[in-house]
């Protein structure tokens, strides 16, 4: 058994989104992203963004991790929209979805556009972009 991460987005190590933890490991994976982020070692980081941090703490905690398929973990980032009404309440509008964790662009093949959407969902997905 091992960790499922998202299969798309790694940027040189883990997408850091979310992921399925059995339950032996799930202790380790908690505790150590606090353990090492509160007291990183003294030599040279060993990463250079979020998803190279997941990946150096798993190894260092011989946590193994597999990417699974978006149809998986079909979960997004949301970010909600607020608009103020006439009188200066905020309105819930929804929300959208960031291009950069759809994973990929408005134009373009298909597999390019939705890298982190399972396929049937990038139409709709495209659709709610953040401006």
């Amino acid at each position: 058994s091992a960790v499922s991460v998202k299969g798309c987005l790694p940027y040189g190590g883990v997408n850091d989104k979310v992921a399925v933890l059995p339950r032996r490991f799930a202790s380790a994976w908690l505790q150590s992203f606090v353990q090492h982020y509160a007291d990183p070692p003294h030599a040279p980081p060993l990463y250079k963004n979020p998803e190279q941090f997941v990946q150096a703490v798993a190894e260092m905690e011989g946590i193994p991790i597999v990417e699974a398929p978006n149809e998986w973990l079909p979960l997004l980032d949301i970010r909600e929209v607020e608009t103020r009404a006439s009188h200066g309440r905020l309105r819930q509008e929804g929300g959208c979805f960031h291009r950069t964790y759809v994973g990929g662009v408005a134009s373009g093949p298909p597999s390019r556009r939705c890298e982190c959407v399972a396929q049937g969902h990038c139409a709709a997905v495209l659709g709610r972009l953040c401006a």
